[in-house]
């Protein structure tokens, strides 16, 4: 189901980071790490309008996740990321972007320092294994151009 109902995931359950947990290894299992994914796949969302490559994967998921109706925040407090969140990662000074899904706020292999990701184009891939590092959002060339999508 992909119906948005407000405090519910797309399941009928509770918005909690345990059920989003839960409905991210039923992805997970359908779509493990190594599925192709790659710039040509494209994605059409209400709330994140047609994207493609990084961004598909990311709205797809997402849709997938709270409903292809529920409502959406654009921001950058990068001290209120949420497992769910889709990331919007642009490097001004490289030009370098990405876009994922946080999936834990903590790394089991890197600490607290790090937050654990899943993101599509990741090498042409699926990967479930993405993490990342809290303070490069510190950084002037990153947090000017990176923007987190909230629909909790």
């Amino acid at each position: 189901s992909t119906s948005y109902r407000e405090g519910y995931l797309a399941n009928g359950k509770p918005i909690t980071e345990e059920n989003i947990k839960e409905l991210l290894a039923k992805f997970e299992e359908t779509m493990p790490t190594g599925t192709p994914w790659d710039e040509s796949y494209t994605y059409k969302s209400r709330a994140f309008g047609d994207v493609y490559a990084c961004s598909a994967f990311g709205a797809a998921i997402s849709d997938a996740l709270f409903g292809k109706d529920a409502p959406m925040t654009k921001h950058q407090n990068f001290d209120q990321l949420k497992v769910g969140d889709v990331v919007w990662m642009k490097n001004t000074a490289n030009g370098y972007y990405h876009a994922f899904i946080i999936t834990s706020l903590t790394n089991p292999y890197y600490g607290s320092d790090y937050y654990s990701a899943c993101d599509g184009n990741s090498g042409g891939e699926v990967s479930w294994r993405s993490q990342g590092k809290y303070s490069t959002f510190e950084k002037p060339e990153v947090a000017s151009g990176t923007y987190i999508y909230s629909r909790y």
